[in-house]
């Protein structure tokens, strides 16, 4: 596994050819009030059940493995990772739904939210746009298409069968502000819960899958959306204080489509 931690060189971590787009100068700072219904894990449980879920391949990232949330995606260069980080997670819930796969176009929400424009944004304007819309399955808008031709009538009305149903996500702030605590992050990951992590000091979104151990700090597995030529396969594990997001949601049930 590629690991990202507080000295790993900025080489690896910003390939040229490769969009972020979250933009960090954005922020606007204010007392989190999280989502209260999110069942909480207490930390002195966290080693023990990641060691379980570890030996009996219970995680998302299993899930991944056998081929059942599709492969790492690609943004094109483009700035639209705030989207693609959302998009993935709706593919791992529906994996860990026992659905089929079903290959989602994270370019459809980001180019309805933008107006076809390559702008950065945030993982709550997505989790917003989809809650409200769905998304685009790649059959009628084809992954890193700009084109104004896929947005149809009917692939909205496809796209509305991949509507989030469920999520857990601070509805009390703006979509920049939304942000869950770290123990709230690592709670839902451990209940199978893809979360969408901000992360202002790569200036980037992405999508946590799961939890291990390192040295004895439980650090966030995650998929990134810049192709499998990055890190290991498109994955990586962050540790140290490059973890913990500025920016969270966490996406739980979709629509059974």
């Amino acid at each position: 596994m590629f690991i990202i931690n507080d000295e790993t060189a900025g080489d690896d971590l910003y390939p040229a050819t490769f969009g972020r787009g979250h933009d960090p100068s954005q922020v606007v700072p204010f007392m989190l009030a999280p989502p209260a219904e999110i069942p909480l894990v207490p930390e002195s449980e966290w080693v023990p059940r990641i060691r379980d879920r570890k030996k009996y391949k219970t995680g998302l990232r299993d899930l991944y493995n056998a081929g059942r949330a599709g492969k790492i995606k690609d943004q094109n260069g483009q700035g639209y990772c705030w989207a693609y980080s959302l998009v993935r997670t709706c593919e791992y819930v529906r994996a860990a739904m026992g659905l089929e796969y079903t290959a989602l176009s994270a370019h459809s929400v980001a180019c309805k939210v933008k107006n076809f424009r390559d702008e950065g944004g945030w993982c709550g304007l997505s989790a917003q746009f989809v809650r409200a819309n769905g998304v685009a399955p790649e059959s009628l808008w084809p992954a890193k298409s700009m084109s104004r031709g896929h947005d149809t009538p009917a692939a909205w009305e496809e796209g509305r069968k991949y509507r989030i149903t469920e999520d857990f996500v601070d509805l009390t702030r703006a979509a920049w502000d939304q942000d869950l605590t770290w123990q709230q992050v690592v709670s839902c990951l451990l209940q199978n819960i893809p979360v969408v992590a901000d992360l202002n000091w790569w200036g980037h979104s992405v999508c946590y899958v799961d939890v291990d151990v390192i040295d004895g700090e439980v650090c966030p597995d995650l998929d990134n959306s810049w192709t499998e030529s990055w890190g290991d396969k498109g994955t990586a594990r962050l540790q140290g204080r490059r973890k913990y997001p500025d920016g969270a949601v966490a996406t739980r049930v979709l629509n059974p489509a």
